[in-house]
């Protein structure tokens, strides 16, 4: 648990810079508080949507919950992967 919010702390921070460093000076409130939102809906379907297979494989549950987030870690690590190099802003 420890090292997954290390990871988490990490990466998150990273992409809010990304992010806030592609939008107009105007819009980095709204963009922020959008991903914000989406980070937190996008955590809830995942808890709702694993504790469903959970409940669902009752024999080997653990198993096919931790082997689908294990595909939903690739995943989402090969979409960080693409993201397009930008360089920071030097203006406010």
């Amino acid at each position: 648990m420890f090292f997954k919010g290390l990871g988490m702390g990490f990466m998150v921070q990273n992409l809010v810079l990304a992010m806030q460093n592609t939008v107009k000076v105007t819009d980095i409130g709204t963009a922020s508080a959008s991903a914000a939102l989406f980070r937190s809906v996008g955590g809830a379907a995942g808890v709702a949507a694993l504790r469903a297979m959970y409940e669902t494989a009752f024999g080997d549950a653990t198993g096919v919950v931790f082997t689908t987030s294990a595909f939903v870690v690739v995943v989402v690590l090969l979409c960080i992967a693409l993201i397009r190099e930008v360089s920071l802003s030097t203006t406010v």
